[in-house]
């Protein structure tokens, strides 16, 4: 055989948990045809790999890349890192599938988190979503079915319970987006309109997921605990896969300065929920920052309606000084530590990699005041 390609020289890390060896690696077509010693064979093309490891692609399971993709799709940030798939719609948070004039208004109020991609975009179900990312990226495009979009698309952006005819809508939507290639329900329970569910809703969405067996991917609850299993948490994800038989990922499952060292009492629900039965994974990341959006801090009555209405309550004098008031008297000291790093519109572009606490100094407000001047300007 002629092979199209060989890499050789390099160091083989082949992604089965064997160590590194020497070898090399022949491709004919788009598949690796051969690996070992290949001195002796003809290539149309060689790489010389020496001094380097050569290994399957990384596969990002949460990078929340959704927008920057469409907006640019050579993606060199993850390419130039070995990322050859990408995983979108991580937390629930992903465009489809949705209606025009809803994706328009999601997109907006998703933009501090996704970018603005192009508003003209077909997102009405899962396989027209992909189709904007077919042959027109760098990288391979995996799609989680957000549970914030199958929400928007049941019942809009409220703060009511999928049940009854809504619920049944939702599993269609459901059905469809695993036909067409979903590859499991995500949600991030920190993060609206998915923080409107209880956890009821979240048993019955995932025996979908379980039936056509995709995992249920989850950023744990910290907003409504009330409506939560066990006040929500690493708790409510498990019990939500003991109770629908579904795959549970847990995302973020770290420590952090308040937990450090604890790892046998961070794991200890786990091993009971695998000993329960329940497939359950985990994901982490090995560094002390994140990123998001302000809004996902902002209460549940404010984020009723969407974006016109949030603008609507930002504008009016006295709704903002309730709702400064309010994230005043919570403990918000993630806010005070917030940085911006993108402003869509010109008006502020200035303050982006400034802190809140220095745009607030500068401003003379609080951080909260500050937050929402900067949101409606």
């Amino acid at each position: 055989m002629i092979f199209d390609l060989i890499i050789e020289n390099g160091s083989v890390v082949d992604g089965t948990g064997a160590p590194a060896r020497p070898a090399d690696v022949g491709v004919h077509g788009n598949e690796i045809a051969a690996i070992g010693n290949l001195s002796d064979a003809e290539a149309v093309r060689k790489i010389d790999a020496t001094g380097h490891v050569v290994s399957p692609g990384f596969i990002d399971v949460h990078c929340h890349s959704d927008g920057a993709l469409l907006i640019d799709g050579q993606h060199a940030e993850g390419v130039r890192q070995g990322i050859t798939t990408e995983i979108i719609g991580p937390d629930g948070l992903t465009y489809a599938p949705l209606p025009h004039d809803r994706y328009v208004m999601y997109r907006q109020y998703l933009s501090g988190l996704l970018g603005l991609p192009p508003e003209d975009l077909d997102m009405s179900s899962v396989n027209s979503a992909l189709g904007n990312y077919h042959r027109k990226t760098a990288c391979n495009v995996a799609m989680f079915l957000g549970h914030g979009p199958l929400r928007l698309g049941a019942v809009g952006m409220r703060d009511v319970p999928l049940r009854n005819d809504a619920l049944k809508q939702a599993v269609r939507t459901m059905e469809e987006s695993f036909e067409q290639g979903a590859c499991g329900f995500a949600t991030g329970l920190s993060y609206y309109p998915n923080s409107f569910s209880d956890s009821d809703e979240l048993v019955e969405l995932c025996k979908v997921a379980a039936r056509h067996d995709r995992a249920f991917s989850v950023h744990t609850r910290n907003h409504n605990t009330d409506r939560a299993f066990f006040g929500g948490g690493v708790e409510e994800a498990l019990e939500i896969g003991r109770r629908s038989g579904v795959k549970v990922h847990i995302e973020h499952y770290r420590t952090g300065p308040d937990n450090v060292g604890r790892i046998d009492e961070l794991l200890e629900p786990i091993e009971k929920a695998k000993a329960d039965g329940v497939d359950v994974t985990l994901e982490t990341y090995p560094y002390p920052v994140g990123s998001g959006y302000p809004l996902a801090h902002f209460p549940s009555w404010f984020h009723e309606g969407g974006t016109d209405a949030m603008l609507r309550r930002l504008a009016d004098e006295e709704t903002r000084a309730m709702l400064v008031r309010e994230l005043e008297s919570r403990d918000s000291a993630i806010l005070h530590n917030y940085s911006w790093t993108w402003i869509a519109s010109d008006a502020n572009r200035e303050l982006e990699g400034m802190s809140f606490r220095d745009v607030a100094a500068d401003r003379g407000v609080s951080v909260e005041e500050m937050i929402c001047d900067v949101l409606l300007e």
